[in-house]
Protein backbone atom coordinates (compact mmCIF):
# COMPACT_ATOMS: atom_id res chain seq x y z
CA UNK A 1 0.00 0.00 0.00
CA UNK A 2 2.86 2.33 0.91
CA UNK A 3 4.58 1.45 -2.37
CA UNK A 4 1.48 2.56 -4.30
CA UNK A 5 1.33 5.77 -2.28
CA UNK A 6 5.01 6.48 -2.98
CA UNK A 7 4.53 5.80 -6.69
CA UNK A 8 1.51 8.13 -6.83
CA UNK A 9 3.51 10.87 -5.10
CA UNK A 10 6.44 10.43 -7.49
CA UNK A 11 4.12 10.43 -10.50
CA UNK A 12 2.43 13.62 -9.25
CA UNK A 13 5.79 15.39 -9.09
CA UNK A 14 6.25 14.52 -12.77
CA UNK A 15 2.82 15.64 -13.99
CA UNK A 16 1.80 18.42 -11.59
CA UNK A 17 3.12 21.23 -13.81
CA UNK A 18 1.64 19.80 -17.01
CA UNK A 19 -0.94 21.81 -18.95
CA UNK A 20 -1.96 18.79 -21.00
CA UNK A 21 -5.43 17.63 -19.83
CA UNK A 22 -4.85 14.11 -21.17
CA UNK A 23 -1.84 13.59 -18.88
CA UNK A 24 -3.77 14.74 -15.82
CA UNK A 25 -6.71 12.53 -16.78
CA UNK A 26 -4.41 9.52 -17.06
CA UNK A 27 -2.97 10.27 -13.61
CA UNK A 28 -6.51 10.28 -12.16
CA UNK A 29 -7.23 6.96 -13.88
CA UNK A 30 -4.01 5.30 -12.72
CA UNK A 31 -4.17 6.49 -9.11
CA UNK A 32 -7.88 6.60 -8.11
CA UNK A 33 -7.11 6.58 -4.36
CA UNK A 34 -4.12 8.93 -4.34
CA UNK A 35 -4.37 12.06 -2.14
CA UNK A 36 -3.21 14.10 -5.14
CA UNK A 37 -6.18 12.92 -7.25
CA UNK A 38 -8.34 15.87 -6.19
CA UNK A 39 -5.52 18.27 -7.02
CA UNK A 40 -5.32 16.76 -10.49
CA UNK A 41 -9.10 17.12 -10.95
CA UNK A 42 -8.97 20.73 -9.74
CA UNK A 43 -6.17 21.56 -12.14
CA UNK A 44 -8.19 20.02 -14.99
CA UNK A 45 -11.02 22.45 -14.21
CA UNK A 46 -8.73 25.51 -14.03
CA UNK A 47 -6.74 24.95 -17.19
CA UNK A 48 -6.92 27.80 -19.67
CA UNK A 49 -9.94 27.95 -21.93
CA UNK A 50 -9.32 27.12 -25.58
CA UNK A 51 -8.20 30.10 -27.70
CA UNK A 52 -10.67 31.89 -29.99
CA UNK A 53 -11.49 29.88 -33.11
CA UNK A 54 -10.53 31.28 -36.52
CA UNK A 55 -13.12 30.57 -39.18
CA UNK A 56 -11.94 29.56 -42.65
CA UNK A 57 -14.26 32.05 -44.33
CA UNK A 58 -12.89 35.56 -44.18
CA UNK A 59 -10.68 34.71 -41.19
CA UNK A 60 -13.29 36.08 -38.79
CA UNK A 61 -12.46 35.54 -35.12
CA UNK A 62 -15.19 33.86 -33.12
CA UNK A 63 -14.96 34.61 -29.41
CA UNK A 64 -15.90 31.68 -27.18
CA UNK A 65 -18.18 32.71 -24.32
CA UNK A 66 -17.11 31.47 -20.91
CA UNK A 67 -17.90 31.78 -17.22
CA UNK A 68 -20.72 34.09 -16.15
CA UNK A 69 -21.30 35.43 -19.68
CA UNK A 70 -21.85 31.89 -20.99
CA UNK A 71 -24.11 31.06 -18.05
CA UNK A 72 -26.27 34.15 -18.63
CA UNK A 73 -26.63 33.34 -22.33
CA UNK A 74 -27.66 29.78 -21.48
CA UNK A 75 -30.35 30.94 -19.06
CA UNK A 76 -31.58 33.64 -21.47
CA UNK A 77 -31.62 31.68 -24.74
CA UNK A 78 -31.61 28.07 -23.51
CA UNK A 79 -28.59 27.52 -25.72
CA UNK A 80 -24.87 28.13 -25.62
CA UNK A 81 -23.25 26.18 -28.45
CA UNK A 82 -19.50 25.71 -27.96
CA UNK A 83 -19.47 27.74 -24.73
CA UNK A 84 -16.89 27.25 -21.99
CA UNK A 85 -18.82 26.38 -18.82
CA UNK A 86 -15.99 24.52 -17.12
CA UNK A 87 -16.49 24.28 -13.35
CA UNK A 88 -19.81 26.16 -13.54
CA UNK A 89 -22.56 25.38 -11.03
CA UNK A 90 -25.86 24.65 -12.78
CA UNK A 91 -27.18 22.38 -10.07
CA UNK A 92 -30.96 22.05 -9.92
CA UNK A 93 -31.68 24.31 -12.90
CA UNK A 94 -34.28 23.52 -15.55
CA UNK A 95 -32.52 23.31 -18.92
CA UNK A 96 -34.96 21.14 -20.86
CA UNK A 97 -34.03 20.92 -24.52
CA UNK A 98 -31.07 23.27 -24.04
CA UNK A 99 -28.64 23.36 -26.96
CA UNK A 100 -25.17 22.78 -25.53
CA UNK A 101 -23.64 21.14 -28.55
CA UNK A 102 -19.83 21.11 -28.34
CA UNK A 103 -19.95 23.03 -25.05
CA UNK A 104 -17.20 22.44 -22.51
CA UNK A 105 -18.61 21.46 -19.10
CA UNK A 106 -15.54 19.90 -17.50
CA UNK A 107 -16.03 19.58 -13.77
CA UNK A 108 -19.41 21.37 -13.91
CA UNK A 109 -21.91 20.87 -11.08
CA UNK A 110 -25.04 19.50 -12.77
CA UNK A 111 -26.51 17.63 -9.81
CA UNK A 112 -30.26 17.30 -10.15
CA UNK A 113 -30.29 19.48 -13.29
CA UNK A 114 -33.21 18.97 -15.67
CA UNK A 115 -31.54 18.26 -19.04
CA UNK A 116 -34.49 16.38 -20.51
CA UNK A 117 -33.93 16.16 -24.29
CA UNK A 118 -30.95 18.54 -24.07
CA UNK A 119 -28.59 18.66 -27.03
CA UNK A 120 -25.17 17.69 -25.65
CA UNK A 121 -23.70 16.20 -28.80
CA UNK A 122 -19.86 16.40 -28.73
CA UNK A 123 -19.99 18.19 -25.37
CA UNK A 124 -17.03 17.83 -22.99
CA UNK A 125 -18.41 16.56 -19.68
CA UNK A 126 -15.20 15.15 -18.25
CA UNK A 127 -15.34 15.12 -14.46
CA UNK A 128 -18.85 16.66 -14.43
CA UNK A 129 -21.13 15.87 -11.48
CA UNK A 130 -24.41 14.65 -12.98
CA UNK A 131 -25.79 12.85 -9.97
CA UNK A 132 -29.60 12.62 -10.11
CA UNK A 133 -29.67 14.68 -13.33
CA UNK A 134 -32.60 14.19 -15.71
CA UNK A 135 -31.04 13.20 -19.04
CA UNK A 136 -34.03 11.42 -20.52
CA UNK A 137 -33.92 11.64 -24.31
CA UNK A 138 -30.79 13.80 -24.24
CA UNK A 139 -28.38 13.64 -27.18
CA UNK A 140 -25.02 12.65 -25.68
CA UNK A 141 -23.60 11.16 -28.85
CA UNK A 142 -19.85 11.70 -29.25
CA UNK A 143 -19.76 13.41 -25.85
CA UNK A 144 -16.75 13.11 -23.53
CA UNK A 145 -17.86 11.65 -20.20
CA UNK A 146 -14.62 10.34 -18.76
CA UNK A 147 -14.55 10.70 -14.94
CA UNK A 148 -18.15 11.99 -14.92
CA UNK A 149 -20.54 10.97 -12.12
CA UNK A 150 -23.96 9.77 -13.36
CA UNK A 151 -24.97 8.09 -10.12
CA UNK A 152 -28.79 7.91 -9.91
CA UNK A 153 -29.14 10.01 -13.09
CA UNK A 154 -32.00 9.16 -15.47
CA UNK A 155 -30.61 8.41 -18.94
CA UNK A 156 -33.65 6.58 -20.30
CA UNK A 157 -33.87 7.11 -24.06
CA UNK A 158 -30.64 9.14 -24.17
CA UNK A 159 -28.46 8.78 -27.27
CA UNK A 160 -25.08 7.37 -26.20
CA UNK A 161 -23.62 6.70 -29.65
CA UNK A 162 -19.81 6.96 -29.45
CA UNK A 163 -20.04 8.53 -25.98
CA UNK A 164 -16.67 8.17 -24.25
CA UNK A 165 -16.62 6.42 -20.88
CA UNK A 166 -13.60 5.91 -18.63
CA UNK A 167 -13.79 5.80 -14.84
CA UNK A 168 -17.37 7.01 -15.34
CA UNK A 169 -19.87 6.33 -12.56
CA UNK A 170 -23.06 5.04 -14.16
CA UNK A 171 -26.64 5.48 -12.82
CA UNK A 172 -26.55 2.10 -11.06
CA UNK A 173 -23.25 2.91 -9.33
CA UNK A 174 -21.11 0.72 -11.60
CA UNK A 175 -17.95 2.08 -13.23
CA UNK A 176 -17.69 2.17 -17.04
CA UNK A 177 -14.18 1.91 -18.46
CA UNK A 178 -14.83 0.93 -22.06
CA UNK A 179 -12.85 3.82 -23.60
CA UNK A 180 -9.89 4.05 -21.22
CA UNK A 181 -7.60 2.73 -23.93
CA UNK A 182 -8.28 5.91 -25.95
CA UNK A 183 -6.83 8.09 -23.18
CA UNK A 184 -3.65 6.00 -23.19
CA UNK A 185 -3.37 6.30 -26.98
CA UNK A 186 -3.79 10.07 -26.78
CA UNK A 187 -1.07 10.37 -24.14
CA UNK A 188 1.28 8.21 -26.19
CA UNK A 189 0.59 10.37 -29.23
CA UNK A 190 1.06 13.64 -27.31
CA UNK A 191 4.41 12.42 -25.95
CA UNK A 192 5.83 11.88 -29.42
CA UNK A 193 8.44 14.45 -30.40
CA UNK A 194 7.09 16.62 -33.25
CA UNK A 195 9.31 16.84 -36.30
CA UNK A 196 9.31 18.44 -39.74
CA UNK A 197 6.09 20.20 -40.72
CA UNK A 198 4.34 19.14 -37.50
CA UNK A 199 7.08 20.78 -35.44
CA UNK A 200 6.95 23.92 -37.60
CA UNK A 201 3.17 24.13 -37.22
CA UNK A 202 3.42 23.72 -33.44
CA UNK A 203 6.07 26.45 -33.24
CA UNK A 204 3.99 28.89 -35.29
CA UNK A 205 0.78 28.17 -33.39
CA UNK A 206 2.11 28.09 -29.82
CA UNK A 207 5.37 30.05 -30.12
CA UNK A 208 7.16 27.11 -28.50
CA UNK A 209 8.34 23.65 -29.48
CA UNK A 210 10.49 22.21 -26.71
CA UNK A 211 12.57 19.26 -27.88
CA UNK A 212 11.19 19.47 -31.43
CA UNK A 213 13.06 18.12 -34.42
CA UNK A 214 13.27 21.11 -36.76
Amino acid sequence: MKANSDLAAQAWEVVKDSTNPKILEEYIRMFPTAPQRNLAKLKLMTLESPPPVQSTEGQVTVQVLFGEAAKQKLFRDNECVGCDLNGTSLSGNILRGANLKKASLRGADLRGTDLHEAKLREADLRGADLQRADLRGADLSNAEMRYADLNKANIKGASLINTKFCNTTMPDGSIANRDCYLAQQEITQSNKTPSGEAAKKKLLETKECVGCDL
